[in-house]
């Protein structure tokens, strides 16, 4: 019993220890993430952050190639252009919607949803 509870304070020393807190404000509203499987920031990207107006806030990299690319329906705020044949492409140059960390439980919300149409 000693030995589990040993173990417990271990796991839970381990996971203090290896997250960096980050600050992040959501509609006036400030939570504390970190480095988790909902959330990783990689600063040392070449490309960090691939977006712009997202300097300075938390960057959620997670999903660094969205994964709601395929869907013209997404609920992030892509852009529908042509290309010179005239067909329309998705642009989502200026979407962040997937790199906002509290929009992780929408994206998989939405995922899922697909997976079952």
């Amino acid at each position: 019993m000693e030995d589990t509870r040993k173990i417990e304070n271990m796991k839970k020393t381990e996971n203090t220890e290896n997250i960096e807190n980050i600050e992040t404000t959501d509609n006036s509203q400030k939570s504390r993430i970190g480095n988790s499987y909902r959330f990783f920031e990689n600063k040392d990207c070449p490309y960090f952050p691939c977006h712009a107006g997202m300097e300075g806030s938390a960057f959620n990299c997670l999903f660094c190639y969205c994964p709601m690319n395929p869907y013209p329906d997404c609920p992030g705020h892509p852009v529908f252009r042509k290309n010179k044949e005239g067909r329309e492409f998705k642009d989502c140059t200026g979407c962040t919607f997937p790199h906002v960390a509290e929009n992780y439980d929408a994206v998989l919300a939405f995922l899922r949803k697909k997976m079952y149409e």
